[in-house]
């Protein structure tokens, strides 16, 4: 049997895109995880031609509450919606949509306290998320492709040794991180996905 072609950004445990995709199967309907093949990205401007080329599902964000839309992601969409006569010839169709809230934590490597951090990375949206937070840190912030790629780089390169990564909690136990906060969001922090293919 072949297995259907499954896109989000990162991993199914790194990044809030992975989670949320598997979260709309379950609500949606659509192949389970033993039928699927993941094709991952790094950014979510990547998925939508990703899923048209391959013919199967995809799941990316849409909104934050904290910025508004996701700029990339939507202005893919309707450069697609562009290209066709109508709606109705495009080949990716919407079967649902999620707003999931959203909690950024802040991790690092074994032994790095919050007072030793010289620098946050993160993806854009999560920087907007945590602002008043990264600021009163007076730290420098560098963005990521993506939050999960953030908490990697921490845990896989020297010169990262002192920063910290803001993230899916889970993705601190998958990389060896320490979590030294819970929530950075300045305020309750939502974002919206669609589950598209």
């Amino acid at each position: 049997m072949t297995k259907t072609k499954v896109s989000y950004v990162g991993t199914r445990t790194t990044t809030f895109s992975g989670v949320a995709y598997w979260e709309m199967v379950q609500l949606f309907g659509g192949p389970a995880e033993c039928d699927s093949e993941v094709v991952s990205v790094k950014a979510n401007e990547e998925v939508l031609p990703i899923v048209i080329g391959h013919g199967g599902r995809g799941g990316i964000a849409m909104e934050t509450g904290a910025e508004g839309r996701v700029e990339g992601p939507v202005n893919c969409f309707l450069k697609l919606l562009g290209s066709y006569q109508t709606t109705m010839d495009c080949p990716l169709q919407v079967f649902g949509a999620i707003k999931k809230q959203l909690n950024f934590a802040l991790m690092a490597c074994p032994g790095v306290r919050i007072q030793d951090i010289d620098a946050i990375l993160g993806h854009a949206k999560s920087k907007g998320a945590c602002e008043k937070f990264i600021r009163d840190l007076g730290v420098r912030f560098i963005e990521v492709a993506n939050n999960g790629q953030g908490a990697i780089d921490i845990a896989s390169r020297p010169e990262f040794a002192k920063a910290a990564a803001l993230g899916l909690i889970t993705v601190a136990e998958e990389c060896g991180l320490e979590v030294l906060k819970k929530a950075c969001e300045d305020q309750p922090a939502a974002t919206t996905f669609f589950f598209l293919g």
